[in-house]
């Protein structure tokens, strides 16, 4: 027998909606030991995932034993929209634990791992730090705050690039004319007007800044001290992150760094469009799953 999936509405008043992937009938048992794994938005996209990686990614996770819920968290897909003025961080945690009560009456799920790509690492991460039910968590293209490795990488490139040369020329050209034109009296040309931005909130679920880096690390040492396992997953070309041995710039000398697996794909685009690519991605989360403490 195969996996099988159901729709549950949960929340207040029911605003939030899922789909809970279940492992085949023979991995059942094995799979109520384990922790049950819950999928967040990337984005703006619904809880399909960019591409369907959010469906094949709960597949695959339930072909491997594990209980899987992908859902809409508040304003995104088939959820409630968010309510006017409400802090977008105090709602993903209130998701999140709403998703985890509903698996919890349900399915007597008494751990979780939570993950998600880009903003949904970020969500990963607040779910994570406030509820210690939280064992586990993985982050595709997380934290990424620049360090010298970083800007080495980026002056290398450039030097290297001759379009980049092309460019400084363009810019250094454009700057002698604006100062020529100031000196002859000439108006300088207007701003552009700023671009649209969403009314309906939405913006503000993609659109989400890193935290400052000091909370963020505050936070992760918190998380590892309980106990949290974490994955995080960078591709190549999309972020400041540039190389594997840049995380422990980011946060040199992180306490309990044994409980954290980090791994970077150059080649790999931000949603893993490439099936190898995909493929490789969707293996390291199973890895990383398999890898973690089962409950008795």
């Amino acid at each position: 027998m195969t996996a099988t999936e159901r729709i549950h509405a949960f929340g207040a008043d029911e605003g939030l909606l899922g789909i809970v992937t279940m492992p085949a009938e023979r991995l059942l048992a094995s799979s109520a030991t384990r922790p049950f794994v819950v999928l967040l938005n990337a984005g703006l996209v619904h809880r399909v995932g960019p591409f369907g990686m959010g469906v094949q990614l709960a597949r695959n996770l339930a072909a491997r034993g594990y209980r899987v819920l992908r859902f809409d968290q508040t304003g995104l897909g088939d959820s409630a929209a968010r309510p006017s003025g409400a802090p977008i961080e105090d709602q993903v945690v209130a998701d999140g634990r709403a998703a985890m009560d509903s698996l919890a009456a349900r399915y007597g799920a008494r751990t979780f791992v939570v993950g998600g790509l880009c903003s949904g690492a970020l969500n990963a991460h607040r779910i994570c730090a406030a509820d210690p039910r939280v064992v586990g968590m993985w982050m595709l293209d997380g934290y990424a705050y620049p360090t010298r490795r970083y800007y080495r990488h980026l002056f290398l490139r450039r030097i290297r690039n001759p379009a980049s040369w092309r460019l400084l020329s363009r810019r250094i050209y454009a700057h002698a004319r604006a100062r020529v034109g100031a000196l002859r009296g000439a108006t300088p040309p207007a701003d552009h007007a700023p671009a649209a931005v969403h009314e309906d909130g939405r913006h503000a679920i993609f659109y989400q800044d890193w935290p400052p880096i000091v909370d963020a690390r505050r936070e992760l040492e918190q998380m590892l001290g309980r106990g949290v396992r974490i994955l995080f997953v960078y591709t190549g070309g999309w972020s400041s992150f540039v190389d594997p041995r840049q995380f422990d710039e980011i946060f040199p000398r992180l306490a309990r760094r044994s409980q954290i697996r980090v791994t970077y794909y150059p080649r790999a685009d931000h949603s893993y469009l490439a099936l190898d690519d995909r493929a490789t991605m969707v293996g390291e989360v199973g890895a990383f799953l398999d890898a973690l403490p089962t409950s008795t």
